[in-house]
């Protein structure tokens, strides 16, 4: 997502334990999955500056897992984890179904046939990019509203930020269902109407 999380700094050890065995899970607190989520969060983060997207992808996939397993989309800072790994995992996507328009296109040209559409379907189906975004929405509104009164002035003004920018991405995934459904409308039109032009030329 590329935002900053505005959290107090937390012991960075608990990550080097995941799926090594070293603690048993009935004994780590939720402080200790939350460090975890941030320690993959902040490695997520370091492969999307490196350029790695795909390892990156997986580093935000296992974010938002360790999150929803312990339940923890309910506190502040999960939610705002939560929403952080969401936004990125949703950027890395389109991005990612940007690169494959642009291969598809160069492929096409260099065989020369007909260019295909610019706009491909993007590798999340629509119904997903809205849950994914809804939940990260809810959980983290859910969570700001239960701690605001505990939460200090700057936390709450990055929770509101957060939650504008997720309201922002929940808006731009309507938009690009409502063209792809008009799209979709268009083209079945066009295909009744060639039919139509088939049937009265054999006529």
């Amino acid at each position: 997502m590329g935002r900053g999380r505005g959290r107090g700094s937390r012991g960075r050890g608990g990550c080097a334990a995941l799926g090594r065995g070293a603690e048993p899970p009935a004994a780590r607190t939720p402080a200790d999955i939350l460090s975890d989520a941030e320690e993959l969060l902040g490695r997520a983060e370091r492969q999307m500056r490196l350029k790695e997207a795909e390892k990156a992808r997986k580093l935000f996939a296992q974010v938002v897992d360790l999150l929803l397993s312990a339940n923890l989309q309910v506190t502040v800072e999960g939610g705002l984890l939560l929403a952080s790994a969401t936004g990125s995992l949703l950027e890395i996507d389109e991005a990612q179904a940007l690169q494959d328009a642009w291969a598809a296109r160069a492929a096409a040209e260099k065989a020369a046939c007909a260019v295909p559409p610019t706009r491909l379907a993007a590798r999340l189906s629509a119904q997903r990019q809205r849950a994914a975004l809804s939940l990260a929405c809810d959980s983290l509104l859910t969570a700001g509203r239960s701690a605001a009164l505990q939460l200090p002035l700057d936390e709450r003004s990055h929770v509101s930020d957060c939650l504008a920018q997720l309201w922002l991405l929940r808006a731009e995934a309507h938009e690009k269902e409502r063209e792809a459904l008009c799209d979709g409308q268009c083209s079945d039109e066009e295909a009744v109407e060639e039919a139509a032009a088939e049937a009265h030329e054999k006529e």
